[in-house]
């Protein structure tokens, strides 16, 4: 191994078949984490790759050791625990690591802009609605309430499954589930089944809360799906609704 100064480079992810992480030089001064992105060349040209690690030691040599042109990001996008479950689906699924990283990221955030952009704020992917029309719960029935009760004594991870008949009041209990998390300060992830349906859901449930609201689907252009996967991944969405 070359020993370098401490986390004097830093080995990335890049979407490519080839099976590896590939090692660049931090600039001086520099500002980076794991979970970042970065602007590196590769071969004739310039890609983002995603920080997935810093060090002091390579295998390369300095002469043949490339510099990050930029660092794209204030904030790493994945936390450590993210970063470990990419590379533990990598290795399980036996995958090049850059392809699953890819996989992760929507395309707005893993291809390079030829004009600058400012930075997508909450706003143009959060949606809300008016107080003025805000809906208030249902009463429950007896088997309403029961499931309800179940779902909100859970203590760690688990599984239930609501059946019932169309018109018999899921979603409503789902809708009181959820209010109960976002109470305790919590924050939801609703799965729906085909993007056909996530239009009206996402209008229930802006009718119901006043709480910042993202959606999240491949039916979305490629800078709104970028933004909303921002929002979540910062906290400042308290509810994502989409598809799987």
């Amino acid at each position: 191994m070359i020993p370098l100064p401490e986390s004097a480079f830093c080995q990335v992810a890049i979407d490519t078949p080839l099976r590896q992480l590939f090692d660049y030089r931090l600039p001086a001064p520099h500002a980076v984490a794991p979970g970042m992105r970065v602007r590196v060349p590769f071969g004739r040209r310039e890609v983002v790759g995603l920080v997935m690690r810093l060090s002091s030691t390579t295998d390369i040599a300095p002469d043949k050791l490339r510099e990050v042109q930029a660092v794209l990001d204030e904030q790493p996008l994945l936390d450590a625990a993210g970063i470990a479950l990419l590379e533990w689906a990598a290795n399980y699924y036996h995958h090049p690591v850059g392809e699953v990283v890819a996989t992760a990221l929507p395309k707005g955030l893993r291809v390079l802009r030829k004009r600058p952009q400012k930075p997508p704020t909450a706003k143009a992917a959060v949606q809300t609605s008016a107080a003025a029309a805000r809906e208030l719960p249902y009463p429950l029935s007896d088997a309403q309430h029961t499931a309800l009760q179940a779902l909100q004594m859970a203590t760690g991870a688990g599984n239930f499954l609501l059946d019932g008949v169309t018109g018999s009041g899921k979603t409503e209990v789902y809708l009181q589930a959820v209010a109960a998390v976002l109470a305790r300060g919590g924050s939801v992830l609703v799965l729906c089944p085909e993007i056909g349906l996530t239009p009206q859901l996402l209008e229930r449930f802006q009718r119901r809360f006043d709480a910042p609201i993202a959606a999240l689907h491949s039916g979305l252009t490629d800078a709104a799906r970028a933004r909303a996967w921002l929002t979540a991944a910062r906290g400042e969405a308290r509810i994502v609704i989409g598809t799987r």
